[in-house]
């Protein structure tokens, strides 16, 4: 099998996975974007960012269980693919 079709099976088995919805509430989507652009960016960070925000009902999307837990892991997965830009 050549790369471009190994590629293209690749693309049609991500997309039979479901996209989590993202919240309703523009406030707490874009605390899932920052929270997620974060973590994308420094993984190590997640440890200390929930450690931080324990407990904190804002951010309790950070933690399993919550409704918009799976939504968070998309984001940081999609901003982890995304090439990384110096100085910006």
């Amino acid at each position: 099998m050549e790369e471009s079709e190994e590629e293209e099976e690749e693309e049609e088995e991500a997309d039979d996975v479901a996209t989590p919805e993202p919240p309703i509430d523009r406030r707490a989507c874009e605390r899932i974007e920052r929270m997620a652009a974060v973590v994308a960016w420094a993984p190590t960070t997640e440890l200390f960012l929930n450690q931080l925000m324990l407990g904190d009902k804002q951010f309790d999307f950070m933690f399993p269980g919550h409704e918009h837990h799976a939504y968070y892991w998309h984001r940081i997965a999609v901003l982890g693919r995304r090439p990384r830009l110096l100085y910006s």
